[in-house]
């Protein structure tokens, strides 16, 4: 069996919405703080484009 390496400070995570993006304004402070406590461990955070964009297509 392989195991994956453990992540290290300045590894970069993706977040990512394979299905629908972060819909309202709470959702999307847990999603700014979540990024922020990743952040603050140490690693680089990147964002697809469709992340913070709701089913319909619209930017929140």
């Amino acid at each position: 069996m392989q195991y994956p390496k453990f992540l290290n400070k300045g590894d970069t995570i993706g977040v990512t919405a394979p299905s629908d993006g972060v819909s309202d304004a709470i959702k999307q402070w847990s999603l700014d703080h979540a990024i922020l406590n990743l952040q603050n461990l140490g690693y680089k955070v990147i964002e697809t484009e469709h992340v913070r964009y709701s089913r319909e297509g619209k930017k929140l």
